[in-house]
């Protein structure tokens, strides 16, 4: 008796095992499937290059703001070294990023879905309204991301360095920028 109570929970034990295994790797097709959905037009590129180019406008606005004192010439100069660099640094973090955020989002919606959930999540996903809200989110959330971005100290590292390499550049070239 005590064998077959021992043998019927190990055997619910390994069926249940099975299906969760079962459920998780559906899970995990449907969670990239959804991903792969709001990326088929390209969505996360085109969300980095709104990011970047916000924070280019951005940091060309405060260029000029806070450098009266340089020539129309000398501003191009400066805006033309510094935009180039924001836009090789955030090509650099979208490259390095992108992989890292969509296997992130896979297993977040692994974690806090279930699998009925997910077919649900993806039929919006792949409905209009879906690709209209997604298309909305990587429209506009930039423009807010952007302070953020530069708040969290994106600029630092790499980025850091080559802006201080651009200053020596620039001074080098008789343009000196007011500190802030």
């Amino acid at each position: 008796m005590k064998k077959a109570f021992l043998l019927a929970c190990l055997l619910s034990v390994n069926l249940s095992s099975f299906s969760q295994t079962e459920d998780s790797v559906e899970s995990r097709q449907l969670a990239r499937e959804i991903v792969s959905s709001q990326n088929a037009n390209g969505s996360l590129p085109n969300f980095f290059r709104q990011i970047e180019a916000t924070t280019r406008r951005q940091m060309i606005d405060a260029i000029k703001r806070d450098n009266s004192n340089l020539t129309a010439a000398q501003l191009d100069r400066v805006t033309q070294l510094y935009g180039d660099a924001v836009a090789q640094g955030i090509v650099a973090w979208m490259k390095e990023s992108l992989p890292k955020i969509q296997d992130a989002t896979i297993d977040l919606y692994v974690r806090r879905f279930s699998l009925q959930e997910l077919q649900q999540l993806k039929n919006f996903h792949t409905s209009d309204l879906g690709k209209k809200s997604f298309a909305v989110v990587v429209e506009e959330i930039p423009a807010l991301m952007a302070p953020l971005i530069n708040d969290a100290g994106l600029f630092g590292g790499t980025m850091g360095k080559r802006f201080v390499e651009i200053n020596i550049q620039l001074e080098k070239e008789g343009i000196k920028l007011q500190k802030k």
